[in-house]
C-alpha cells in the first residue's frame, strides 16, 4: 500500500468521524452491539470474498453458501482505497492480491477502477446515500 497525502489522511479520518457519528445515532444499546454488529459485516465480507476466489478459480460455489459475489472486492476494496478506515472499523484484510486479479484476466481495469473510484462520499454516492437517509 502506498503512503497517504496528508489529504488522503483526513478525508480517511473525516470518513470514520461521519460512521462514527452515525452508529452513536443508530439505535443500538451500545458499543458492544456495535462491535457485534461490524464482526458479522466482516465475516460476511470475508465469505463473499471467499466465494469470489473459488468463481476466480474456475469453481462455481453452490448458491447455499453464505457470501455474494458481488460484494467479493469490497475487502480488496477497503484495502486498496481506505485502509484506514478498514483498519479503525476491525475489518479483516482482503485476500485478494493484484496477482490474482491479473491471472483471472482482470488486469487494468479492476485496479483501476478500485484505486481511482470516488472515495465515500463524493459524487454520485454520496447524492445515493443522502437520498436513502432522508
Amino acid at each position: 500500500m502506498s503512503e497517504l497525502t496528508p489529504l488522503e489522511l483526513a478525508h480517511q479520518l473525516k470518513i470514520a468521524a461521519q460512521v462514527t457519528e452515525k452508529l452513536f445515532f443508530h439505535p443500538l444499546t451500545d458499543l458492544t452491539d456495535a462491535r457485534a454488529e461490524i464482526n458479522r459485516l466482516g465475516a460476511y465480507l470475508q465469505a463473499c470474498e471467499t466465494k469470489l476466489i473459488r468463481l476466480m478459480n474456475g469453481e462455481h460455489p453452490p448458491d447455499t453458501e453464505p457470501g455474494s459475489t458481488q460484494y467479493g472486492l469490497a475487502l480488496y476494496i477497503l484495502d486498496n482505497r481506505h485502509d484506514v478506515f478498514r483498519r479503525l472499523l476491525g475489518l479483516p484484510p482482503t485476500q485478494i492480491t493484484d496477482a490474482m486479479l491479473e491471472s483471472c484476466g482482470c488486469t487494468n481495469s479492476t485496479k483501476d477502477r478500485a484505486t481511482e473510484a470516488p472515495a465515500f462520499g463524493q459524487g454520485n454516492a454520496s447524492s445515493a446515500l443522502e437520498q436513502a437517509d432522508t
